[in-house]
């Protein structure tokens, strides 16, 4: 992509995700969209058909740059329960009340949230990589099955993480909450 339609684009999405912190979903319109991005309507559906498909794209843009970011948080740990703690902390310390993990996803097509869901895939895999590791060392029990526990312990940062941005004071025992959880459903 060029850097003008990366600017672009970049333009359109913040302007909505401001527009929709401002006012809502339910009432967000492309031309408002183009008027707060500063460009005209033409322009904007040159980049994209509708109100979704921005939002898709910033939910999309921002899931990997987590991504991203998670994967070299935790290859910078040594061992299973170092990685799983700094992917725990990282999660849970980054949730905050302006920034609060509310599922934008929800108000999105089946296909489009799909689409999305894909950025979780890297750190699936590489909690998975972790829980295999560590069952081959006999840290976590023969019978934890690393898909369903890499499943479960992405569903229990994200649900601390939650809870974090409710309670942002919080966060040092939410993280370790979390990783006890973590270790009592897959450590030896």
């Amino acid at each position: 992509m060029s850097k003008h339609k990366t600017r672009q684009t970049n333009r359109i999405t913040n302007a909505t995700l401001q527009l929709i912190n401002d006012k809502g979903l339910s009432c967000l319109s492309m031309s408002e969209v183009a008027d707060a991005a500063g460009i005209t309507r033409q322009t904007l559906y040159n980049y994209f058909p509708d109100i979704e498909t921005i939002i898709a794209q910033a939910l999309r843009a921002h899931g990997e740059a987590v991504e991203h970011h998670v994967l070299e948080i935790i290859g910078g740990e040594n061992t299973p329960y170092e990685k799983l703690r700094a992917f725990a902390h990282f999660q849970i310390s980054n949730a905050s009340l302006e920034h609060e993990n509310i599922s934008l996803e929800a108000g999105l097509s089946a296909k489009t949230r799909n689409q999305l869901y894909k950025h979780n895939n890297n750190v699936k895999a590489a909690l998975r990589q972790i829980i295999i590791y560590g069952k081959k060392n006999n840290i976590f029990l023969k019978d934890v099955n690393p898909v369903v526990a890499s499943e479960l312990i992405l569903g229990m940062v994200e649900s601390a993480a939650n809870v974090a941005a409710k309670h942002p004071k919080q966060k040092p025992y939410l993280i370790d909450a979390a990783v006890r959880a973590i270790l009592a459903a897959i450590k030896v």
